[in-house]
């Protein structure tokens, strides 16, 4: 069984929240820290190397387990395994190269030329996509239920191909290949569904529903997070043209898409997201060097997204969240607090039946 005071009433608050349904409370994903380990965690065994590090099913969920022993899962916050190798894996199955570092993993491109670069085909047995496929199976072996196992952050469409290709030549291609990026396009988005669902089909629950490693939420059927941090670069019209209709189409074959906005040069976008049909919820990053979400200038942009019926997910301290939901409501917002202590987490949770 999943270790976590309450499962049954977490889903149901996420599935509410997910279909805009009002709940007793704001929907609040609180990771405690536990003063007590709640249970002997196991030794994480010597890496090789750094590419072990990131590799190798033994460390990885030894690393994960030790986390796991020390929280407290409270509210609608779930405990999961995160199998990715940095963020981008589908750029890694599609012919990048890794840099790995303890941090992060970097990816080097593979196409020099748009125009005159191959077709993106699908190989099951690339040596990154196996390696995550091991990692999601041994993750499920030893969770034995106790703990959910996450889809890695694939990433798609623009991103995907400025990983593939270039972020400068990228934003030349715009300009003066549009076709050749329309092409590729096209078949990221279609290879994107070739490592997604066979990764769905192993993690998912006995109510079809999964857990996505980034933001740590769990929706109940076919979920992802979608996200184009190139947007920051390039204007409405091009938005519309090479990332509007692809995120549609990547919506048509999911149940629940949430969206990662992230800096404050890709908000121009945002009527263009609000718009987009089957993209139920707004991820917001301020981006560095900008004020936290908790901060009340983005408090109208959180109205703005409100008033079009979509949801909202943000990370905030706990002694932040009661300002948050004063100003905006909690219909419609998913909160995400980790590092507090279990009785100030509890405490915090009931004082919210009363907020907004």
């Amino acid at each position: 069984m999943i270790e976590h005071r309450d499962l049954d009433g977490a889903k149901r608050r996420l599935t509410q929240w997910w279909n805009g349904e009002q709940r007793d409370r704001v929907t609040w994903s609180i990771v405690a820290r536990r003063s007590e380990a709640r249970f002997e965690p196991p030794e994480e065994p010597r890496a090789r190397d750094v590419e072990d590090w990131w590799t190798n099913p033994d460390i990885r969920l030894a690393r994960w387990e030790r986390g796991f022993a020390w929280s407290e899962y409270l509210g609608e916050a779930m405990p999961y395994f995160d199998t990715q190798i940095g963020p981008g894996s589908l750029g890694l199955f599609l012919g990048c190269r890794p840099v790995f570092d303890h941090g992060t993993v970097w990816y080097e491109p593979c196409i020099d030329d748009l125009v005159t670069g191959p077709d993106l085909r699908w190989d099951p047995g690339n040596k990154w996509f196996r390696a995550h496929m091991d990692l999601i199976g041994a993750g499920l072996e030893r969770a034995q239920s106790r703990y959910y196992v996450g889809i890695p952050d694939l990433i798609e469409g623009l991103d995907t191909l400025a990983a593939l290709h270039n972020n400068a030549r990228l934003l030349v291609d715009l300009l003066d290949s549009p076709a050749e990026v329309h092409r590729y396009l096209e078949q990221v988005t279609d290879l994107y569904f070739q490592a997604f669902d066979p990764m769905y089909d192993l993690v998912k629950d006995d109510q079809g529903g999964c857990m996505f490693s980034a933001f740590q939420t769990w929706a109940p059927g076919r979920y992802a997070k979608l996200q184009c941090d190139v947007s920051a670069a390039i204007g409405p019209r091009h938005f519309a043209e090479f990332v509007a209709p692809y995120l549609e189409a990547q919506c048509r074959r999911l149940d629940y898409a949430m969206y990662h906005l992230d800096g404050v040069c890709a908000v121009r976008h945002l009527d263009a997201l609000l718009e987009i049909p089957g993209l139920q919820c707004i991820q917001w990053t301020p981006g560095a060097g900008e004020p936290g979400v908790d901060d009340p200038r983005w408090f109208d942009m959180y109205r703005r997204i409100l008033k079009k019926k979509l949801l909202i997910l943000i990370g905030v301290p706990l002694d932040r969240a009661r300002e948050v939901v004063d100003a905006i409501g909690a219909p419609g917002l998913h909160l995400v607090t980790g590092g507090c202590s279990v009785d100030d987490g509890l405490t915090a949770l009931e004082a919210a039946k009363g907020w907004g």
